[in-house]
């Protein structure tokens, strides 16, 4: 099951905090632009119906596993999309709603839910499904991409982001930024529950999964998190939920 707690679970969850572009959340407010890349740039790769003239995501369905105070919720609003966000921890969920109404887009289509993913029933199938770094802090990510991906339409897409299990992430994502810089607090992850890519992909194929890739991106101070063929820390990833026909089946 999910921890309690969503992205970061010794941090308090105030609005101030989370909102702040350089405040303790500023590295999920760095990574945010590349995180958008990424979710159009694989859309447009699957012929998804992104729109040119209007809002890209306009009519898609989409929701935001762990979605802390919304972030990722509320940018994929404004590109046109019906977003539900869900996460387990209320004052995160909270900061979320505050946030929403104090927004001035007044067709921000966004709603939240606050609720363990694994017990929350989809009303109906979605377009999208996106969980950034959250896996890491999963017991049992297994269940929870299955649970996900029970939510989507045939043909929809599940993305996402992670950290690997390497010798280079256990330096540099716990001792260097918990214990050294100060990045994030201490204890925040733990080095066994980070995900091999081929560890992701296993499972999202033993589900049926197709058109499943990866993609690495690293953080450079003073510049800024960008892609990159090393993906021995942290890496994307998506996959696609087979159509009911194939077009090259009778």
């Amino acid at each position: 099951m999910m921890k309690k707690t969503a992205l970061l679970p010794s941090m308090h969850f105030d609005s101030q905090d989370w909102w702040n572009e350089h405040g303790p959340f500023s590295l999920l407010h760095e990574c945010l632009l590349l995180r958008m890349t990424f979710i159009l740039n694989t859309l447009r790769q699957e012929n998804q119906d992104i729109h040119p003239a209007t809002p890209p995501l306009m009519g898609f369905r989409v929701v935001d596993v762990g979605c802390g105070a919304g972030l990722t919720s509320e940018p994929l609003a404004r590109l046109g999309a019906h977003v539900v966000g869900i996460d387990p921890e209320p004052q995160a969920i909270m900061c979320a709603i505050n946030h929403r109404n104090q927004c001035q887009d007044v067709n921000l289509d966004v709603s939240y839910i606050c609720q363990d993913p694994l017990t929350w029933q989809c009303p109906n199938p979605v377009d999208l499904i996106v969980i950034f770094e959250v896996l890491e802090h999963v017991e049992n990510p297994a269940q929870l991409l299955e649970k996900m991906l029970s939510w989507l339409r045939p043909g929809g897409l599940i993305m996402g982001s992670t950290i690997n299990r390497t010798k280079a992430s256990s330096v540099l994502a716990i001792d260097l930024a918990e214990h050294i810089l100060g990045w994030v607090p201490p204890g925040t992850h733990r080095w066994d529950q980070f995900l091999k890519p081929e560890e992701i992909i296993s499972i999202l194929k033993q589900h049926g999964c197709d058109s499943v890739e990866t993609q690495g991106y690293i953080y450079i101070p003073m510049v800024g998190y960008r892609y990159s063929p090393f993906s021995g820390i942290n890496y994307f990833f998506s996959a696609r939920k087979p159509p009911l026909y194939h077009p090259n089946h009778s």
